[in-house]
């Protein structure tokens, strides 16, 4: 019997529709995020690296970063967050997405 040779993690759309899956999660987590201000979510999504059409940067913050690093970004435009609480709130919102 063979043996697992390798692993493939994917997150730029060769298995998994990266639109697809994770535009509607970045919504989702942008919104609990920022209370529903829309403007400052398309301006934080747009800086992150989602284009007018849906469509991710290659990357981009968003398409090549970490819940971390997603997180620490997302908390320098949120008053009353830090990287910490931010992370806390987007974690679970992100894998429930993924």
């Amino acid at each position: 019997m063979l043996g697992i040779e390798a692993i493939l993690f994917d997150k730029d759309g060769t298995l998994v529709d990266f639109k697809a899956t994770w535009g509607p999660t970045y919504q989702t987590a942008a919104g609990a995020m920022f209370g529903g201000d829309r403007t400052l979510i398309e301006r934080v999504l747009k800086a992150g690296g989602l284009e007018d059409d849906g469509r991710f940067k290659p990357n981009s913050l968003l398409a090549a970063s970490s819940y971390r690093e997603i997180a620490e970004d997302w908390a320098s435009h949120a008053p009353g967050h830090t990287a910490e609480t931010a992370l806390v709130l987007l974690t679970p919102l992100f894998e429930a997405g993924a």
